[in-house]
């Protein structure tokens, strides 16, 4: 176990398969303790490759460059030792070897992403253009001339034209069904000249390269949305295949950089490589990121944080990975392109959405209805679709004086609350900041959405229909009509049990929480525990769990008999988090610093243990969490307004298959 876990740290992309081989021993051996399902869990959320395959190319070895279709049918390999010629097969076999003589020696390929055209690139720094259909003759040739720059060319991603540069800054359009190239059409032309280029997905836009800057044209008006000043580093730049992000290798420091195709701001910085990036893809179906440098490692990165997930240290050229994601296709160094599967874990992944680097969180919540996420800090709260996994829109919250966030749905809108500032979402996700009620005189400005002069007083649905009103000094649970069911003085109700019975807050003394009767105020437990608190009713409201920095204990409601409790190791400064399962399985609490314990509450016993798969630092770490309405997936909240997400569901069947579900 104890190599299997320094395997895990070592983070390179065979460390899954080889700990699930380590994990098949524990449990032949009788090892089915939350330990060993912690490693398994911990491997099941890690992307990895299996055992390779060599492709079937004949001439690989010694090839200088190889190149495969989006759908792994047909593999180009050419260049190097082997001469004036490339060939295109079938890493199936089940296509015709294609063996094609050049007047120069091939130095790379790159088809289109129909798998239709092949451009091939000589080390004289001129291209050619291939059908895949009948590669024997070109359909297309430029040679390199007197420019400093080679050839660049792209393909468009559905229709039968291409875009080029001979070095110069003029960019050309080239139809497949025209002769010739004397009459291609300028559609634009750079700062300088052109060493690289992209189309977009939709091919609408092209992400170009010159000396000393890159930036995105738009194709129709021949329009330059906008420039970096920054020397690229890749021979092509890189999509997201949604279009809404771009990305290259830069220099000054040697970088990774993911950038907003609309605006040109960067989103995601990637540092890792010892010199400059050479190749990078981005994985189709997930938030990955593969990287190649001159350095030869293969980096595989979170794409929306920016951190490192796993690597391969070894001497690698040549990257690819098919249009399904299930394969991934490279190189070591002259020794032939070889097929690895790639398995995209089914537990774990994280969501789209920029990082925001120094904001401490504070909340989470889902709204009644199941639809909505909110993440809270001091600052600002981040809104997500939960079925989308789509992070929708950030709101502001400057002047607001409380840490503490609640979200309710009501009337249809997604209510969002911080002494006297709401946020409102109603369809269209158009986003509307304004007072609740304007009760006191409190004055309030939608445009900056700040408090002043104390602030109104808020009334607030929750989840049981009762209603919390809350002001600076007093407040009150009320029914639905508005009557008063419970007063309290300077103490913050911070939960209210299912059946309505009983609330849960703050008490007098520091460190003190308490728990009343809401039919008369009563208290009926004091416990005092190391701040910060969470507290939690289970949903049949049998139970009450208070979770602290060190501890987490629980009592039955009605008797308060402390039924259960454990230590955590949150630190003095962290708050305890703790959340039911909506189906009342399932209790998930902070367990220690960026990790969550899973424990069943038929028992209250531990039953896993789940941190991300990478290494734990700022942006990564476990700070708060809810469970989806159908208790499946279990949704983290990280410092920096970053989500992830646990799938309970998917994580015991793959367990189950191991013989460790509980």
């Amino acid at each position: 176990r104890a190599e299997a876990t320094a395997l895990l740290r070592s983070h390179e992309l065979t460390a899954r398969e080889e700990t699930l081989k380590v994990v098949i021993e524990l449990v032949a051996s009788g090892r089915r303790d939350v330990e060993t399902r912690t490693l398994a869990a911990r491997a099941l959320a890690m992307p990895g490759i299996g055992a390779g395959q060599m492709l079937q190319t004949g001439y690989a070895k010694g090839s200088s460059s190889t190149a495969i279709t989006p759908d792994f049918s047909r593999h180009a390999v050419g260049g190097g030792s082997q001469g004036k010629y490339f060939e295109i097969v079938s890493p199936s076999g089940s296509q015709k070897r294609v063996v094609v003589r050049t007047p120069a020696v091939p130095n790379n390929f790159r088809f289109s992403a129909d798998g239709r055209w092949l451009a091939v690139h000589f080390r004289d720094h001129s291209v050619q253009v291939h059908s895949v259909a009948e590669p024997e003759k070109p359909v297309f040739h430029l040679p390199r001339g007197g420019r400093r720059w080679g050839v660049a060319l792209d393909f468009h991603p559905k229709e039968a034209w291409w875009l080029y540069a001979d070095g110069s800054p003029a960019l050309r359009r080239h139809d497949a069904a025209t002769t010739g190239n004397g009459k291609d059409p300028v559609v634009f032309n750079a700062p300088g000249g052109v060493i690289g280029l992209t189309l977009a997905p939709d091919g609408t836009r092209v992400c170009v390269q010159w000396s000393g800057g890159w930036g995105v044209v738009e194709l129709a008006s021949g329009r330059l949305l906008w420039q970096r000043a920054e020397t690229s580093t890749l021979a092509w730049p890189v999509w997201h295949p949604s279009g809404k992000t771009v990305g290259n290798g830069v220099e000054n420091p040697y970088r990774f950089v993911l950038v907003d195709a609309a605006t040109g701001h960067e989103t995601t910085a990637f540092y890792g490589h010892q010199g400059a990036i050479s190749h990078a893809v981005l994985h189709p179906q997930q938030p990955l990121l593969f990287t190649l440098g001159w350095d030869r490692q293969l980096i595989m990165w979170d794409a929306w944080s920016g951190q490192a997930m796993g690597h391969l240290p070894a001497m690698v050229r040549g990257l690819a990975v098919r249009r399904d994601g299930a394969e991934m296709a490279f190189a070591p160094e002259y020794l032939g392109t070889s097929r690895y599967e790639f398995a995209v874990p089914r537990v774990w992944r994280t969501w789209e959405a920029p990082l925001i680097p120094g904001v401490s969180v504070i909340g989470l919540d889902v709204s009644l209805d199941g639809r909505w996420l909110v993440s809270n800090s001091p600052g600002m709260a981040r809104l997500w679709e939960i079925s989308t996994r789509r992070h929708v829109a950030d709101v502001p919250m400057q002047g607001a004086r409380s840490n503490r966030t609640s979200f309710w749905l009501e009337d249809g809108m997604l209510l969002h609350a911080v002494d006297g500032v709401a946020g409102s979402i109603a369809s269209g996700h158009r986003l509307d900041v304004r007072p609740m009620l304007r009760e006191n005189g409190g004055s309030f400005d939608p445009k900056e959405t700040a408090v002043t002069d104390g602030g109104p007083r808020q009334r607030m649905t929750d989840r049981r229909g009762l209603v919390l009103r809350r002001a600076d000094t007093s407040g009150a649970v009320l029914d639905p009509d508005g009557s008063t069911r419970l007063p309290f003085g300077p103490w913050e109700v911070m939960e209210i049990s299912p059946d309505g019975e009983w609330a849960a807050g703050e008490g007098s003394q520091q460190g003190e929480y308490v728990v009343r009767r809401v039919a008369d105020g009563g208290i009926v437990l004091s416990i005092t525990i190391k701040p910060w608190v969470k507290l939690a009713f289970s949903p049949d409201s049998r139970h009450l769990v208070t979770a602290g920095s060190t501890k987490v204990i629980v009592h039955e409601c009605g008797s308060w008999r402390e039924v259960a409790r454990w230590p955590v190791s949150i630190g003095f400064q962290g708050m305890g988090w703790v959340e039911f399962s909506p189906d009342g399985r399932h209790l998930a609490t902070l367990h220690a610093e960026g990790t969550l314990a899973l424990h069943e509450t038929a028992g209250w016993t531990p039953v896993v243990h789940l941190r991300p798969p990478g290494p734990i630092f700022q942006h990564s770490g476990a700070a708060r969490f809810q469970w989806t309405a159908d208790s499946r997936r279990l949704l983290v909240l990280t410092q920096g307004h970053r989500i992830s997400e646990w799938d309970i569901t998917a994580l015991r069947e793959d367990l189950g298959k191991l013989g460790l579900d509980w």
